[in-house]
C-alpha cells in the first residue's frame, strides 16, 4: 500500500518538471535592438521597454510581436518579431516529457522561440515641413 502511494506521490511530483522548454529557456526570449542613430525608445504594445542598444524580454507566447522604434527627428520603424515551435520544446518533449511536457510548454508560452534574436534598425530622418 505505501508503495502504491509512494508511486502516486511521484507521478504528481513529477509531471509538472516534464516540460523542457519551460526548463531549458523559460517562458521570455531576449531580443537585441540596436539603431542608427542610437538613443532611440523601443516600444512594445506602447510601453517603453529600451533605450538602443537595448535587451529587451519579449514573451514566447504570442507567434507575432510588433516593437516599435521611434527617435525625435527620425520616422518610426516598426519592426515584427515573428517566433516558430522552439526545438527543444519539439525534440526535448518527445525524448523526456511527452505529451505531459507539450501541454506544459504550451500552457506556459514556452513552447515557441523566436527565430531572430537581434535587430538592427536604420532609421531615417523625417522630412522637415
Amino acid at each position: 500500500m505505501i508503495r502504491h502511494v509512494l508511486y502516486v506521490l511521484m507521478v504528481i511530483f513529477m509531471v509538472p518538471l516534464t516540460g523542457c522548454a519551460t526548463i531549458v529557456h523559460g517562458n521570455d526570449q531576449k531580443i537585441t535592438v540596436t539603431s542608427t542613430p542610437p538613443g532611440a525608445q523601443v516600444l512594445h504594445n506602447g510601453a517603453v521597454k529600451g533605450v538602443t542598444p537595448c535587451d529587451v524580454e519579449l514573451s514566447r507566447r504570442p507567434f507575432k510581436s510588433v516593437l516599435t522604434v521611434r527617435k525625435d527627428g527620425c520616422s518610426d520603424k516598426e519592426i515584427v518579431v515573428k517566433n516558430g515551435v522552439s526545438m527543444w520544446a519539439l525534440l526535448g518533449n518527445f525524448i523526456f516529457g511527452g505529451i505531459p511536457g507539450w501541454i506544459i510548454d504550451a500552457a506556459t508560452g514556452s513552447f515557441g522561440a523566436y527565430y531572430q534574436d537581434h535587430y538592427d534598425v536604420q532609421l531615417e530622418a523625417r522630412a522637415a515641413g
